[in-house]
């Protein structure tokens, strides 16, 4: 069954970045498509549930150098605070 994934993608700087991003997603068996936007930092991610979960697409993303958080419900300003306090607990537990 398709599943769409929204999320959140914090380090990208440039064209280049989602570039990288979309085409390595792609290149995974069970991604339908992969859109992401810069200036807002998200990304839509349609997939095969059975192939894939929500987190083999974080890893992935992460092995690539972004940090990823799902897509909260609410205000943008919101969700920027919880990436932020997320940011603070990772690095309190290194």
């Amino acid at each position: 069954m398709k599943k769409k994934y929204r999320i959140q993608i914090k380090g990208m700087n440039c064209a280049s970045c989602v570039n990288k991003i979309e085409s390595s997603l792609q290149k995974m068996t069970g991604i339908d498509s992969i859109s992401v936007n810069l200036s807002s930092e998200m990304g839509e991610i349609i997939f095969e549930d059975r192939l894939l979960q929500e987190g083999d697409i974080s890893r992935a993303i992460h092995q690539l150098g972004f940090k990823t958080l799902p897509f909260p419900r609410g205000p943008i300003e919101k969700r920027s605070e919880e990436f932020e306090k997320s940011e603070e607990k990772k690095e309190k537990i290194v």
